[in-house]
């Protein structure tokens, strides 16, 4: 992905900034928590 992004900006596709969405890095934990949800059930109960 890095390598993409270095290459738009050599050929000067790319503007001054970029637009990074937070909300991304949080989908791999809240799938991987829904996943043990649905094996191991409510811990808790």
């Amino acid at each position: 992905m890095i390598s993409r992004l270095e290459a738009h900006e050599e050929q000067g596709r790319l503007g001054s900034t970029v637009w990074v969405t937070p909300g991304l890095p949080f989908m791999i934990p809240i799938t991987a928590s829904f996943v043990l949800a649905v094996i191991l059930g409510d811990l808790i109960y």
